[in-house]
């Protein structure tokens, strides 16, 4: 599942498609981030420096087509 970040100091998004590799990324503990996005099932998170969405990925279904 995708996550979508703003850093609030710079104003700046990203988008990262795991807790381990933004958790490196934005520097908060990756087992923070699990407990509140799996555990608690949460799908914001925000703090005084960053805001965190879980987001979904739209994807096509090409078994629909007939493919």
């Amino acid at each position: 599942m995708p996550f979508w970040t703003l850093d609030k100091k710079s104003n700046t998004p990203g988008i990262f498609g795991s807790i381990a590799v933004m958790s490196k990324h934005i520097g908060i503990p990756a087992n923070t981030l699990y407990n509140y996005f799996s555990r608690k099932n949460k799908q914001e998170f925000e703090n005084e420096s960053i805001r965190i969405v879980k987001i979904d990925v739209v994807r096509s279904l090409r078994s629909q087509n007939g493919r």
